[in-house]
């Protein structure tokens, strides 16, 4: 009775720590699917850009072979997290990720299913630790 009792008491820390840990690990994931590898929340890249504007990357020393969205890096330092979901922490992040994503005709700032399975993973290896202790 007195393991059932701890179990139950640590469930709610146990689910609270799990999810501040997913959102952590699923903001670096998400930032590093797309502002490093180009990828929408398919995995598929993003595309390329115009001969134009990938001479105006070339001018200021950023690489062209792929879309990444990182010409100023003002969209990536909009995208936010707390202990429940990583968010656009401003108007210019709102405006820029919808333009992008009716642009590419893609979901690129929603998670992708290997993101939506690290809280279920996290979870797991909390519940894991609570059984065991």
């Amino acid at each position: 009775m007195e393991m059932l009792t701890k179990i139950i008491t640590g469930l709610d820390d146990v689910v609270a720590i799990s999810k501040n840990l997913a959102i952590n690990e699923i903001y670096g994931a998400s930032k590093n699917r797309i502002f490093n590898l180009g990828e929408d929340k398919y995995n598929r890249k993003l595309g390329g850009y115009t001969p134009s504007y990938k001479a105006k990357r070339k001018d200021k020393g950023l690489q062209t072979s792929f879309k990444d969205l990182t010409f100023t890096t003002n969209l990536q330092k909009s995208i936010s997290r707390n202990d429940d979901t990583v968010y656009f922490g401003n108007e210019y992040g709102k405006k820029i990720s919808s333009y992008q994503e009716r642009q590419t005709a893609t979901r690129i700032f929603a998670p992708t299913e290997e993101e939506r399975e690290i809280f279920k993973k996290i979870l797991n290896e909390e519940l894991d630790k609570l059984w065991k202790s």
